[in-house]
């Protein structure tokens, strides 16, 4: 169950632990946490103005592709946080995106290396345009998921 509910985030953690079972601990681990969450729906109007955010990064995308990842890396992360998923940290934030979202997480992770890297002044343009895509993938899902009542948690229980 923990295989396909996961996907490749299943195999990515199985190859980063010392054993299968650990890898198994961890990802069960990662949906109980979830469970906790208080995940809610988005309203009509922030469903709207996170459309027109959106919309407005990637047209600046052309003439400013390093602020306008930057600016994608924010809207997604101030998103997350508005659905109720903790923003403290990176890595705790996309191990609980990826009970849900698992099949975008390596695109998250993929377009928070490069945004971090392009801050630096060390990405490629192509390297930042595939980010750009990688967000918006992210984006696309996370509102699709944003406008329906979440099935787990303290709140729907």
């Amino acid at each position: 169950a923990l295989q396909a509910g996961f996907g490749r985030e299943y195999e990515r953690t199985v190859a980063e632990a010392d054993s299968r079972r650990e890898a198994e601990r961890e990802l069960a681990a990662r949906q109980q946490e979830h469970d906790q969450l208080e995940l809610r729906p988005l309203g009509d109007a922030a469903r709207l103005r996170y459309r027109e955010e959106w919309t407005a990064v990637q047209a600046k995308f052309v003439d400013a592709p390093v602020l306008a990842l930057s600016e994608a890396d924010s809207l997604v992360t101030q998103l997350l946080a508005d659905r109720g998923y903790p923003t403290d940290g990176f890595d705790d934030q996309a191990r609980l995106l990826s009970v849900e979202h698992a099949h975008v997480i390596e695109d998250y992770r993929h377009a928070h290396a490069v945004e971090r890297d392009s801050r630096a002044g060390t990405a490629e343009t192509e390297a930042v345009r595939n980010a750009m895509l990688d967000y918006r993938r992210v984006f696309e899902d996370v509102m699709g998921q944003a406008d329906v009542e979440p099935a787990s948690g303290p709140a729907a229980r």
